[in-house]
């Protein structure tokens, strides 16, 4: 004869296991709530650095800026960062709420331009964000789409602009900018000064990495990235450096002032521009230039001329401390902050050996992640052969970018 458990004991064994069933489900949901929104935050991350790697040839490329307008002086209100969607990119283009307004400015590191998030909950995170060698600096259409979106995912961003930089040229002149940049970012209102990182696109990565290691803000900052950018100036321009149409130009116009005669340097450099920025060659300039200044443009071009070459290799013997004041990998200072880099694996003008040699020297003495991926050149993106491969990429970019937001 079998009994029946009376009613009330097997609802309260019921209640219990319900209890516990949403007790599990309460810690789950505790545990995963940090994970699932810094993997939203990554996928948005990884949208606003795409909106920011299109390529973006300027037919007009000596046309200064447009003008702001006379309503908001300085601004760029209105305009509007929605990344593209294409079989070549990352992920889908999100719908991204209209872009804050860039604020142009003068800070103690000077001009630049400031981005600020629309919805403030708190104090947020900030970054300085520093432009490669491009002559548009801070006003670089790539630059600009990318501190958008960056401040559409939440950031304060401040685009400071460095005049050596921007010639193709850099010294700690450019570090000392840096530093005055992320003191500045740190101070304004509203911007959690915990959280606040600094990030350089090309040239710029060795004058930001020194920055991150200085001691008068190495304990403040939050993290560090490079893009596209170099370890050791010193190997760059003596290795593949004179060998290389990128590194003859960075130690052409570093060391103009000793090959070009006083009254030809502006002529030079405007020449020069030309050059760099592969438009046609500035022949009513050049015809204004001694033989010598001549046929050093020749060289930046890309044409063999040795006398030049041991002229330069002498050069770049004589200033290895100038060059190693700028290079992260011989002055990593009190550097501790998570340093993320990014690199294209198909960068043809700062190849990803130094991205790789970089990060193996950093991560002696902090955390370091790095990605050398197909899915970029050098700071834009390329094409990739497959979707196989496309979907493989994007992938590994998903996880870098996570990392990335983790830190913050």
């Amino acid at each position: 004869m079998t009994t029946t458990r009376p009613a009330p004991r097997r609802r309260r064994r019921l209640l219990l296991r319900l209890a516990l069933v949403v007790a599990a489900a309460g810690i789950a949901a505790l545990a995963l709530a940090d994970p699932v929104r810094d993997a939203w935050l990554a996928y948005r991350f990884v949208s606003a650095l795409e909106s920011g790697s299109e390529p973006a040839p300027d037919p007009h490329p000596d046309r200064a800026p447009p003008s702001p307008s006379p309503s908001s002086p300085g601004s760029d209100a209105g305009a509007r960062s929605s990344p593209p969607a294409s079989p070549s990119s990352p992920v889908p283009a999100p719908a991204l709420a209209p872009s804050p307004p860039s604020v142009v400015l003068e800070t103690p590191a000077g001009r630049g331009r400031f981005y600020r998030p629309r919805a403030l909950d708190g104090p947020v995170p900030g970054v300085v964000l520093v432009h490669g060698a491009s002559t548009d600096g801070p006003d670089d259409p790539r630059l600009r789409a990318l501190a958008r979106a960056l401040a559409n995912v939440g950031f304060a961003v401040l685009t400071p602009e460095l005049a050596e930089v921007r010639n193709l040229t850099v010294t700690t002149a450019s570090t000392e900018q840096v530093i005055a940049a992320f003191e500045d970012l740190a101070a304004r209102p509203g911007v959690d000064p915990a959280r606040v990182g600094i990030a350089g696109v090309s040239l710029s990565c060795g004058p930001v990495l020194v920055a991150a290691g200085d001691p008068r803000i190495a304990p403040r900052v939050r993290f560090a990235v490079s893009f596209g950018g170099y370890g050791d100036l010193r190997r760059l321009v003596r290795g593949g450096g004179l060998g290389h149409v990128f590194g003859r130009q960075l130690v052409a116009l570093r060391y103009a002032d000793d090959l070009v005669p006083e009254p030809e340097r502006a002529g030079f450099r405007r020449a020069a521009v030309a050059i760099v920025r592969e438009q046609p060659r500035d022949a009513a300039t050049e015809a204004t230039l001694g033989p010598s200044t001549r046929a050093l443009l020749d060289f930046l071009a890309g044409a063999e001329t040795g006398d030049l070459s041991a002229r330069f290799a002498a050069l770049v013997a004589a200033d290895e401390e100038g060059l190693a004041a700028v290079s992260p990998e011989a002055r990593p200072g009190e550097l501790r902050c998570p340093v993320f880099v990014l690199h294209g694996a198909r960068d043809p003008l700062i190849p990803a050996a130094e991205a790789e040699r970089l990060a193996a020297s950093l991560a002696r003495r902090t955390d370091v992640r790095i990605l050398v991926t197909e899915l970029y050149g050098h700071a834009d993106r390329a094409e990739v052969d497959s979707r196989a491969t496309w979907a493989v990429e994007a992938f590994r970019l998903f996880l870098f970018a996570f990392q990335l937001v983790r830190a913050i």
